[in-house]
């Protein structure tokens, strides 16, 4: 499993719903990937958040470089540099709209846990 993946399914094993990952690499130029998620209250936020941060450090050595925002204002950014980590409760998800301020780029969703497949069952990124 991937980096990415990793923090999607931890998100996702802390009631995470709405995971994308955007392919903004060619967009912006300062980070490859954006990964986006939604939780129903700050308690899940904080959990999803947590629980990233431990399986990407336990898993990948990865630590981040940087920690923006706080469960309370329904928004926390981590910065892995090759890749960002937004978590979001649902209203400010829907306020900061990432999904369509960036809708040109690539983007890849994970359905129960498993991230998108082609035809033949190979993961797409």
């Amino acid at each position: 499993m991937n980096q990415i993946e990793t923090a999607a399914q931890a998100a996702l094993d802390r009631k995470a719903t709405d995971v994308v990952r955007l392919d903004v690499g060619d967009i912006i130029g300062i980070t490859d990937h954006f990964l986006v998620f939604t939780t129903k209250n700050d308690r899940q936020l904080d959990a999803a958040s947590e629980e990233i941060e431990y399986q990407l450090r336990e898993q990948h050595g990865r630590k981040p470089l940087a920690r923006e925002g706080s469960a309370a204002t329904g928004w926390m950014v981590t910065d892995y540099g090759d890749y960002v980590v937004h978590g979001f409760l649902t209203d400010t998800r829907d306020l900061y709209a990432l999904d369509r301020l960036w809708s040109d780029a690539p983007s890849h969703k994970w359905d129960d846990g498993e991230p998108d497949t082609d035809a033949d069952g190979v993961t797409i990124g």
